[in-house]
């Protein structure tokens, strides 16, 4: 029986992170791209356990409810050309204080996509995402 020899791929996820009042995080790198939270999985960690890692780590959130997934995406990376396949997932949290990781330089919660115009986005699928919540439209969307 022959073995198939399988491609390690890059696994990412991020999250719109949305208050009570309905504004959503986002995180500024130090090229002053716009960011949500999240990151890549480690191997072996679930989908859920590597999104509250990323959060935690990158924003000192502990507490969200996962509501569903926003979008998919793929992209090559820079760094080694390997394809990444990320998630976006909606969720809701009651806490709003934020204490940044190392990778972030600020963050802001926005109240609407006009308020995140003329921004620069780490990924444009980020962009996508925002402006389906802020729309009221929240569903999936395959890309």
């Amino acid at each position: 029986m022959r073995r198939l020899n399988h491609a390690r791929v890059e696994i990412s996820q991020a999250v719109v992170l949305q208050r009570e009042d309905r504004k959503i995080l986002l995180l500024e790198d130090f090229q002053g791209r716009w960011c949500l939270p999240g990151g890549r999985l480690e191997e072996g960690e679930s989908w859920l356990a590597g999104l509250h890692r990323e959060v935690r780590e990158e924003t000192g959130i502990e507490i969200f409810v996962l509501h569903g997934v926003l979008n998919t995406y793929q992209r090559v990376t820079n760094s080694t050309g390997q394809p990444v396949y990320g998630v976006i997932f909606s969720a809701t949290t009651t806490e709003d204080t934020v204490m940044l990781s190392h990778e972030h330089r600020g963050h802001r919660w926005f109240a609407s996509m006009e308020e995140c115009e003329g921004r620069t986005f780490f990924l444009p699928q980020f962009a996508k995402a925002l402006r389906a919540v802020f729309a009221g439209d929240p569903k999936i969307a395959l890309l």
